[in-house]
């Protein structure tokens, strides 16, 4: 029995895992000073409460990548010939 009481892993399915983690995802990490960057370990130990770190930067990562869409769109010169031609 593994120490979480779950029972053993299987090697076949280890390997699953693996092969699995390779194709389809990717690991980012990021290494913070406790000096230099206190508040931000701070902020994110504040903010997280019971969610999840992975969840808050995904959700802050999504959220600048649509408002820099929208101002792309904003700014595309086919937006800007449509709204002068009316």
């Amino acid at each position: 029995m593994s120490k979480w009481g779950w029972g053993e892993t299987s090697e076949a399915k280890l390997r699953a895992n693996r092969k699995y983690d390779e194709e389809q995802t990717r690991q980012y990490h990021l290494k913070l000073n406790m000096r230099t960057d206190i508040d931000i370990i701070k902020w994110l130990n504040w903010e997280s409460g019971e969610r999840s770190i992975q969840g808050y930067i995904k959700r802050l990562i999504r959220e600048d990548m649509f408002k820099r869409m929208k101002e792309k769109q904003t700014a595309s010169p086919e937006t800007q010939a449509h709204v002068t031609a009316d």
